[in-house]
């Protein structure tokens, strides 16, 4: 009777035990198109034998665990990718909204304008005492300063903005953070008797995906169970612990650092370094050619026009306002906006009086427009055109560099989607191998009824 109590319960533990392991290719199944799940597969194992003095025998099987199929490795890799993927395909987008603004080649554009300023004096030196000339010119004039004025305003709109995101940013990077240590705190608690919590491991894998869009993530394996999260060298998350990260301006440079600490998280990467680089270096880098530009385009109009004589008899005249030496601050001067006869189309006569026909003055102005600048070391056109090729430049770079990222990416997440993904087709094998096995423990029961059967017979 033992032996047959030993087969019952033989046949019980493999009934069981194929039970729990179809139960795990079910959930698998089930979670085949899931984002974040990783394949799980149960443990079996034989029983502990029951010892005879003439044999050893075998007790059945069991369930020692179930695991999930992950590759730490590859989601290093992934996370590094996607990190830098993020950061390049939003520096391109967050460019491109500069490069939009600078609406070059286009009639909105500065070139434009001072290609329509230089002619306006061309015409002026055509008919120097042309009322309409005059006034012509000073509408292109105050289209110039218009011009530099509305494109620096764009672009320090766009900056703003993107200060504005990026408090936002970094509150949705301390949220996860905190989740992710409260998911630390569960899972060393579900782990503590020895079995692994896969789905509270999927849970934060995914979390610690969503960070490395926004930073360049380091995961280091913590005992227990949980883990710590660098972002650039700095930990962010350890064991359940979090630290809220805060944005502010140190010396006029925005970083991020620890909420009541000095420590700043220098190469970020990710979103947030897009962003860091774009409003710290790109878009200053930008407005202070802008700024260049109209400062010696101010300069040098000023000193030419000054040298001549309107028909109001006036001399050293400015045509732009000389303390508009910035591109939000260019425009014309107080005379010249009062009228346009303020403007001077040639020198004066020996006794320093208005020349009706004079245009050496306009002649002069309107070769600027070929002028090589002794401060820029070029045209006033050709300095913009490379502010504007800079930017062109900067957008293709990002563009190619976030193309050639995510092609890593993808190629890092097809290599882990091949270790923790679910492929039915598997499953379904599996499912099969399982149900067979089972269908068998449940013969066994029938064969050591039938022989217990026998047994009570017989007495």
């Amino acid at each position: 009777m033992s032996t047959l109590g030993n087969i019952m319960n033989t046949a019980r533990s493999a009934i069981s035990t194929y039970q729990t392991a179809i139960q795990v290719v079910s959930n698998n199944i089930s979670n085949a198109s899931t984002p974040g799940y990783s394949r799980q597969s149960a443990i079996i194992s034989s029983s502990a034998p029951l010892e005879l003095p003439f044999a050893s025998l075998g007790t059945g099987v069991q369930i020692t665990g179930v695991v999930r199929h992950r590759d730490v490795l590859l989601d290093g890799q992934f996370r590094r990718e996607n990190g830098a993927s993020s950061q390049y395909a939003l520096r391109e987008q967050l460019l491109g909204e500069v490069e939009a603004t600078l609406a070059e080649p286009s009639d909105a554009g500065i070139s434009n304008a001072l290609d329509r300023f230089f002619s306006a004096y061309a015409d002026l030196a055509n008919d120097p005492t042309s009322g309409s000339a005059r006034g012509a010119l000073r509408e292109s004039a105050r289209d110039l300063a218009a011009r530099f004025r509305s494109i620096d305003n764009g672009i320090r709109r766009t900056m703003n903005g993107l200060s504005r995101e990026l408090d936002g940013v970094v509150a949705q990077v301390n949220d996860i953070s905190k989740q992710i240590a409260d998911l630390n705190r569960q899972i060393v608690v579900a782990e503590s008797s020895g079995t692994e919590a896969p789905s509270l491991r999927d849970a934060r894998d995914q979390l610690v995906d969503q960070l490395s869009q926004h930073a360049q993530v380091q995961v280091i394996e913590r005992p227990g169970g949980g883990i710590g999260v660098f972002a650039g060298g700095v930990p962010v998350v350890d064991g359940a612990t979090s630290r809220t990260l805060e944005a502010r301006t140190s010396g006029g440079v925005v970083e991020v650092g620890i909420v009541g600490s000095a420590t700043v998280v220098s190469g970020v990467g990710g979103e947030l370094g897009a962003r860091l680089d774009v409003i710290n270096n790109d878009i200053p880098a930008t407005l202070t050619r802008l700024d260049e530009l109209a400062a010696n385009v101010v300069a040098r109009v000023n000193q030419i026009h000054q040298t001549g004589t309107n028909p109001l008899g006036q001399t050293a005249i400015d045509l732009f306002d000389p303390s508009g030496t910035t591109a939000a601050g260019l425009a014309l001067s107080a005379d010249v906006a009062a009228s346009a006869d303020a403007i001077s189309a040639g020198t004066p006569d020996a006794l320093g009086g208005y020349r009706a026909g004079a245009n050496d003055v306009a002649l002069s102005m309107a070769a600027l427009r070929h002028e090589q600048n002794g401060v820029l070391g070029t045209t006033f056109g050709a300095y913009h055109t490379r502010t504007v090729t800079e930017v062109g430049l900067s957008v293709a770079t990002a563009r190619d560099n976030a193309s050639a990222h995510q092609a890593l990416a993808r190629r890092a997440e097809i290599h882990r989607q091949s270790v923790s993904g679910v492929l039915t087709d598997e499953e379904v094998i599996s499912l099969i191998e399982f149900q067979q096995a089972y269908t068998a423990a449940t013969r066994l029961v029938s064969v050591a009824d039938e022989m217990m059967q026998s047994v009570l017979q017989m007495v």
